[in-house]
């Protein structure tokens, strides 16, 4: 995968937006969501090895491979949140529809939220890619987000309380706000 490669951040983004947006050409549903999901997969099983509950401990025995897994995870935040903002560029101009970033939203949403939830967050650098992320699935997905938005606010809440020096949760929250068309119903 990418992660291997050790390409500067800028360099990988490029790699990405071009394989995304080529995806998002594809008139298939079944077959875009495929490669999407291969496109990915690398990503989502690092997000979930660092949050694995067992794998928790060991991994923090050792500063050098934690210090690793947080990085290799906060790249593929960084990864996902770019697949998000050019499948919303492909939908501008070509066979995108919702149900594509609806079905990226249900895998990357689990996940998200036990990121969320989890003790990494104290990590600034995975804070802050996480709201990256967290942020450009808001702006792609609009409406479709407000089926997690109970969850998001929590998350982004608890997050802000426990971490005050991390700003990227405010920021999140203010696309969230912009974006998901929040009503005063969500806010009460």
């Amino acid at each position: 995968g990418l992660e291997k490669r050790n390409l500067l951040l800028e360099v990988e983004e490029e790699i990405v937006s071009a394989i995304t947006l080529i995806i998002g050409c594809i008139p298939s549903y079944e077959l875009r969501n495929n490669l999407l999901a291969r496109l990915l997969s690398s990503s989502y099983g690092i997000l979930e090895k660092l949050i694995d509950e067992d794998n928790r401990h060991s991994l923090r025995q050792n500063p050098a491979n934690y210090s690793q897994a947080v990085n290799f995870a906060a790249r593929g935040l960084y990864r996902m949140g770019t697949v998000f903002s050019y499948l919303a560029i492909s939908s501008s101009t070509g066979p995108i529809n919702n149900d594509t970033i609806l079905a990226l939203l249900g895998v990357f949403w689990p996940i998200l939220e036990k990121l969320l939830n989890s003790v990494h967050m104290e990590n600034g650098s995975l804070s802050a890619s996480a709201c990256r992320a967290l942020s450009q699935a808001i702006q792609s997905s609009g409406q479709q987000f407000l089926m997690v938005l109970p969850k998001v606010l929590d998350c982004l809440s608890t997050n802000f309380i426990l971490f005050q020096s991390h700003e990227c949760y405010v920021r999140t929250g203010k696309v969230l706000y912009l974006y998901g068309d929040i009503s005063e119903n969500y806010l009460t």
